[in-house]
């Protein structure tokens, strides 16, 4: 063969080599023959009527114990947990694959089955991310729902009660006055007549943004460490693609004019209200996670939601104080940061058993410049605090000292003295500051919020009710984390440090 005919030869394969690898990237990056799953199917049976009686029974008797003196009145407790995701929220599917030691697919109906033959729950409600929630999976899940409740035997005395939902999930990552929280909406009708035709999001989040946006190299580097279970992966970026495609509906348009397939956003409370009263149905507005400090900026506040309409007295009725992710129930006189007279973010000193996780990285920072000026190393200490401050509520901000372990950071940013507090903990976002707070901006009667406290799971599995955390953390609760091979692949170590809960 001829040197330029060999050329061409070699050139041809490598460009052919190319092209299907290129093709290979695309087609398993964007989920082709992957599947997308559907809501499955609930067990068909209620729970017995005997173990039924026997709950009701003992439901009566701590009614009657509750009794005041002179107080004839009956008294029926119900237990029951209202937000349950199932892998049709983004997060849990992500979490749900096994590069993150996840169990796989946890579709709506296995929420009805663990609440019913698991948690023996009373009710529960499914509360999916609506911000890429597809009108596809929200059929799906109207139709679960509507599954669950028809095997719960008498209608006048079922074995268990599902409620339809869905979670208004806002974050601002670095200005408090535009953090408004994360709301579960819960609907009492269940029939398409009776129930909003989208479910309505909030902004986009980085999650979502990291989602919709990882494109085919992504999707397919994902799906490298484990590549003999591909189809999960499959799966995922055929669900990412469904994600990605989902078109944002015009503003300003009536909720009953947009289009079906849309993607209803309301970026504020008062435009989410509004658009409730649109429709015209009863349903419930249910703040959480309020104090848990991944997602709220430091000095975040419950005070900017008190004024004008970001604040709904007939739905917001009640506050989930607890849920598996922590407490958000007590207030605390100390701040992540505090502010110069010229508007600048300060790290303030510790103070009444409470370390500031900025402070904390100066400490850290100190300790590593032994070998300089004392100048220079005090310099370095600022730098640190200023920029952990200025990372907002970003993870990577424990990466400004480099080679720190958790244990290094010790308890900075915890409520020391509480129940499993939520992670770096927000006192203004607490249920204690809320119910404190007063709006005297209008004539009359101050704004206050009132509510009664309520605590849910916030399970990312379909396990309504689930309890378990000691016994198959995993399993049962939030909990995961790279494998070992995953992290080795990749440079890392002790898969521990790595575990998201």
């Amino acid at each position: 063969m001829k040197p330029m005919r060999l050329v061409l030869v070699v050139a041809g394969l490598l460009v052919g080599i190319a092209i299907v690898f290129s093709l290979a990237i695309y087609l398993v990056g964007n989920g082709y023959t992957g599947v997308l799953h559907a809501r499955g199917t609930p067990s068909a049976a209620s729970v017995d009527r005997s173990l039924l009686d026997e709950r009701a029974e003992a439901q009566a008797e701590a009614g009657r114990a509750l009794r005041s003196a002179g107080d004839e009145a009956d008294r029926q407790i119900l237990f029951g947990d209202l937000h349950v995701h199932t892998t049709f929220s983004s997060d849990a599917y992500l979490f749900s694959l096994p590069i993150i030691q996840g169990e796989g697919a946890h579709p709506p109906a296995d929420a009805c089955d663990f609440a019913r033959f698991c948690s023996g729950l009373d009710f529960y409600s499914i509360n999916d991310h609506a911000e890429l929630l597809s009108s596809r999976q929200w059929s799906e899940t109207r139709e679960s729902i509507r599954e669950c409740n028809a095997l719960s035997g008498d209608p006048a005395n079922p074995d268990l009660v599902a409620f339809l939902g869905w979670e208004w999930t806002d974050m601002s990552p670095a200005d408090p006055g535009q953090h408004f929280g994360h709301k579960n909406v819960l609907l009492l009708g269940t029939a398409d007549d009776e129930v909003p035709a989208r479910p309505i999001a909030a902004r986009s989040s980085a999650m979502d943004q990291l989602i919709t946006q990882m494109g085919s190299i992504g999707g397919s580097l994902i799906a490298l460490p484990d590549f003999p279970d591909i189809q999960s992966y499959l799966d995922f970026n055929r669900y990412r693609r469904e994600a990605a495609g989902l078109a944002r509906c015009p503003d300003g348009v009536p909720v009953r004019e947009l289009p079906l397939d849309c993607l209803e956003v309301a970026e504020t409370p008062d435009v989410l209200f509004d658009k409730l009263d649109q429709w015209g149905f009863p349903s419930l507005v249910i703040p959480h996670g309020t104090a848990w400090g991944i997602h709220a900026p430091p000095n975040s506040s419950l005070k900017t939601q008190l004024a004008g309409n970001l604040h709904d007295p007939s739905r917001q009725r009640l506050f989930e104080v607890y849920s598996g992710h922590g407490n958000s129930e007590l207030y605390r006189r100390w701040r992540h940061a505090e502010t110069n007279e010229a508007g600048g973010a300060v790290c303030p000193e510790p103070s009444d058993g409470f370390t500031p996780c900025c402070w904390q990285a100066g400490l850290l920072i100190q300790e590593r410049c032994s070998d300089v000026s004392s100048p220079e190393c005090s310099e370095r200490v600022e730098n640190a605090r200023t920029n952990f401050l200025a990372a907002g509520i970003d993870p990577r901000r424990f990466g400004i000292v480099p080679g720190a372990t958790p244990e290094e950071w010790l308890d900075c940013g915890t409520l020391t003295d509480g129940f499993l507090d939520a992670y770096t903990y927000r006192p203004m976002m607490s249920a204690q500051y809320g119910l404190a707070l007063g709006d005297f901006s209008g004539d009359g009667v101050p704004e206050r919020f009132r509510y009664g406290l309520i605590a849910s799971s916030d399970n990312h599995k379909a396990r309504a009710g689930t309890g378990y955390k000691e016994l198959g953390r995993k399993a049962m609760a939030d909990g995961w984390g790279f494998r070992d091979d995953v992290l080795q692949w990749v440079g890392a170590e002790n898969s521990d440090r790595y575990i998201v809960t």
